[in-house]
Formats: structure tokens, sequence, C-alpha cells
């Protein structure tokens, strides 16, 4: 087993960013909008630098605003290069979520296809969560292969890339 784990970026030790290099095979960092998509461009490419071996990968949020969220990272390619997104289902009920954050018909049906061929466009890669299986199985017209997913799915953490190929959780 490889471990892998999510950070915010900030106050990794030397010793923490050695033994990552040595046995971690991914890292994710997550977007978060109200830090500022500065702080998050900065922060990114400082991991970027301090783990160069290490797939880094970026966690974004499927709720009301991931469309403008995808579309900010998008417009900091220049800076940030291609990245690969993994993104992960909403959940009204943990955190610091509420209902107020579950995207609206329009982001389901117009916004976020839209969006998603602009990330892919971009070059990003672009994974997701379990809890977003029930969204792609509704859109094949996404060309999300979902013909692997079963009755087990949802028991575990694990996320897809757009091709249909299965991981374990970043």
């Amino acid at each position: 087993t490889v471990p892998n784990y999510t950070t915010a970026g900030l106050k990794l030790t030397p010793e923490v960013v050695e033994a990552t290099n040595e046995v971690c095979g991914g890292v994710a960092m997550t977007y978060h909008a109200f830090k500022g998509l500065d702080w998050f461009v900065k922060h990114y490419c400082d991991l970027r630098v301090k783990l160069p071996k290490i797939q880094l990968n970026v966690h974004l949020i499927f709720d009301q605003d991931v469309c403008a969220n995808l579309r900010a990272l998008i417009s900091r390619k220049p800076d940030i290069g291609p990245l690969n997104l993994v993104l992960l289902a909403y959940y009204p009920d943990v955190g610091r979520a509420s209902h107020k954050g579950l995207p609206s018909k329009a982001v389901y049906h117009r916004e976020f296809p839209a969006a998603l061929r602009e990330a892919q466009e971009a070059g990003y890669q672009v994974a997701f969560s379990e809890g977003l299986m029930p969204y792609f199985i509704s859109r094949p017209e996404l060309g999300v292969n979902t013909d692997f997913a079963m009755r087990s799915e949802g028991r575990f953490a694990c996320y897809f890339d757009a091709k249909g190929r299965i991981s374990n959780s970043s």
C-alpha cells in the first residue's frame, strides 16, 4: 500500500517533506475559494517545488460554486499548469457545509457539463469520488464510462477518472 494524504500545504516540516517524497504516491490540496485564488496558486506552486516526485491532485468540491471555481482554476493555468482534479461530492451535513451549498438544477444540467469540457480542453485530468457516481451514470453524454459500477460502490473511498478507471482515494 502506498500512502497518500490531503493537506493545506502549510506547516510541512522538512521531515514530512522528506518522508512524503520517499514513500508517498500522491498528495492532494483542496481548493477553497474563500481563501482566494492567489492564496491557492502560491501554496500549490510551493507544494510542486517541495514534492517534485509526487502526483499532486487538487480536490474540488462539487457544490453550487463548482463551475466558477473550476473556471477560476482554468484561468490560472499559465501559473499552475495543467491540474489533476478530483471532484468530491458535496455533503450538506458534513463540516461547514449546508443545504444552501447544494448545486442547482442549472449547474447539474447545463453549467457543469460546459465547465467540464473547458477543463478537459485545457488539458486538466478530471476524476471524481464515488459520491458523484449517480450523476455520471445519469449523464452518459459526458462520455464517462460507468459500466463497472456495482452495488458495492460507496462502501469504500475511491475515485474514478473520466475514462472510468478506478483508483485508491487520494
